[in-house]
């Protein structure tokens, strides 16, 4: 009912000419289908095959010169609490009363029942000469993604946001914008509170292609958050809540475009204590990682060819020490179909030291969409397209990766995580229309293997993705 009545007010104010606000209605629906041959590498294989669909709206509601508010309705969202507020859609066959569904059982039932609508944004805009002011839950994007993605790609499957204030002042090419942001609380006390400090300054200037920026942020969250936190770091490492949490990351971007070249690097460096101390020793447990990527792209005047190379590195964990020097990319950044993408190997193996942000049980692996990322891994993907027409582009990707850290220190074991080869075909009959056809064969290295006292399996395998999207 609160659902409908919102609706039905939007709509009401909309058409009252009192109010004189108007409503400007965009977003984007798309489907997609996943299929995975052997993604444990071994036996059991753990195939996958599975539909996923999202239909999204995004209003922006003018109420007066020079003030917007912009919304987002996630419509066929996705409840299975490893995938709350993201953008991974509705799974096909998903129900949310799976077994009493107006009193049939599930193998007898007739219609898939309802499903759930997610506000996931609402801010406030005020824009005057100089400056931009907004405050609300929004967006954040930096740089190339590496670290934070406002997921606006056609296929993005996660997002950031932040119920935050900001205020971005520029002159010229130049804009500074300070932001203040609250991640979680659990009450109005100072001592249940995880904020977020930002300071981006960048220089980007659309006329010479230069784009120079640093981005300072600074997290903390109590104590009491930190103990209390199911799956939080107390829970991951074992150990006890001993103080605050608190991160101060730096990162940076740096691009140039010319008519036929382009590159741009971000980078990242993580310090901070996670406020967990380690288990039995009372030590506590510090940060101290980094992260890099570097994206590449050469486009010939007149030619079909497009030539890209993208490579990073993320630091890993390292278990032979107390602190945690693990780097996680932003899960919509991929640079390979399966690696770092979809979950592989030995099902009770962390190989990339990721487990902090997925569901840790042996269950969930084998029912995990695309929720691996970059960690603990150097990689290098070269990507060549040729545009077969206006309409069609076909795509090869090649890239090969080796881990930074061994998963356990006393494993001697290979670090080569192999190869995989990817290829795209890209239809695009209207500007806002994608239909993406991909097949990817993963050779993996000696790594999966974990060493000759595990001796896991380390098959090749393949997968099939097939999906569409539009926006409007």
């Amino acid at each position: 009912m609160k659902k409908i009545f919102f609706t039905t007010l939007l709509f009401s104010l909309a058409a009252s000419p009192a109010f004189a606000i108007s409503i400007d209605w965009s977003g984007g629906y798309r489907i997609e289908y996943t299929e995975i041959e052997k993604p444990t590498l071994g036996s059991p294989t753990g195939r996958k095959a599975y539909g996923q669909h999202l239909l999204y709206l995004t209003p922006t509601i003018v109420p007066a010169d020079g003030f917007l508010i912009n919304a987002r309705f996630d419509l066929l969202a996705n409840d299975n609490p490893a995938y709350q507020n993201s953008q991974m859609g509705m799974f096909f066959g998903d129900s949310y009363t799976p077994n009493n569904q107006n009193g049939e059982g599930a193998s007898n039932r007739q219609n898939m029942g309802s499903t759930p609508m997610q506000v996931s944004q609402v801010y406030l805009t005020h824009t005057d000469e100089n400056a931009t002011f907004k405050v609300g839950r929004m967006p954040y994007g930096f740089g190339l993604g590496m670290t934070h993605s406002e997921g606006k790609g056609m296929f993005d499957h996660w997002y950031d946001s932040i119920d935050m204030l900001s205020y971005r002042f520029h002159i010229g090419n130049v804009y500074i914008n300070p932001m203040f942001g609250q991640m979680h609380q659990t009450g109005a006390g100072l001592a249940n509170k995880y904020q977020v400090q930002m300071l981006e300054m960048m220089y980007d200037s659309e006329d010479t292609g230069s784009q120079i920026g640093v981005l300072f942020e600074r997290k903390n969250a109590s104590t009491t958050i930190v103990a209390t936190d199911p799956t939080g770091p107390a829970a991951f490492y074992g150990g006890n809540a001993v103080s605050d949490y608190s991160l101060e990351q730096t990162s940076f971007i740096l691009g140039r475009e010319w008519p036929t070249f382009s590159f741009k690097i971000e980078g990242g460096f993580q310090k901070g204590s996670t406020g967990v101390s380690v288990a039995g020793s009372g030590i506590p447990i510090h940060i101290n990682s980094y992260g890099i990527a570097n994206e590449i792209s050469y486009h010939a005047e007149e030619s079909k060819w497009k030539w890209d190379l993208r490579s990073g590195v993320a630091s890993g964990d390292d278990p032979a020490s107390t602190d945690f020097e693990g780097f996680m990319f932003d899960r919509n950044y991929d640079v390979a179909f399966l690696l770092f993408n979809q979950r592989l190997g030995d099902p009770n193996t962390d190989f990339f030291r990721t487990n902090l942000i997925k569901d840790r049980t042996t269950t969930g692996f084998y029912l995990a969409a695309d929720d691996e990322t970059i960690s603990n891994a150097t990689y290098v993907s070269p990507r060549i397209t040729y545009a077969w027409s206006d309409k069609l582009d076909l795509v090869n990707t090649f890239t090969y990766a080796t881990l930074m850290n061994k998963f356990n220190s006393t494993v001697d074991m290979s670090k080569d995580l192999g190869i995989e080869w990817d290829i795209e075909l890209v239809y695009k009959p209207r500007e806002r229309v994608r239909w993406v056809n991909q097949v990817g064969w993963l050779f993996p290295g000696e790594a999966w293997r974990a060493g000759p006292t595990n001796n896991f399996s380390n098959d090749s395998t393949y997968g099939f993705s097939s999906k569409a999207a539009i926006s409007f």
